[in-house]
């Protein structure tokens, strides 16, 4: 989850130049979205490893203990 928060942060902080935005377009238009698009073996496979995540593991609280445990870090780093 930390690795993934930090990929946000690091492109939200990419200027959204007119060129990126061009390129964009350009690729959205060489790889149009098709009906059933989120059916495929990737998104099928992904799907059931979070059943599976949430069946065996409990991730949704594990993502509560987590968001209450980084809560918790920053505060302590304020400090």
């Amino acid at each position: 989850m930390r690795l993934g928060a930090v990929a946000a942060a690091t492109l939200a902080a990419l200027p959204d130049t007119p060129e990126l935005q061009e390129d964009d377009r350009g690729f959205v238009a060489a790889h149009p979205v098709t009906p059933g698009c989120g059916h495929g073996p990737t998104i099928r496979r992904m799907r059931r490893l979070v059943e599976r995540y949430r069946e065996e593991c409990g991730i949704d609280s594990l993502i509560v203990h987590l968001a209450i445990a980084d809560a918790y870090a920053g505060c302590l780093a304020a400090e």
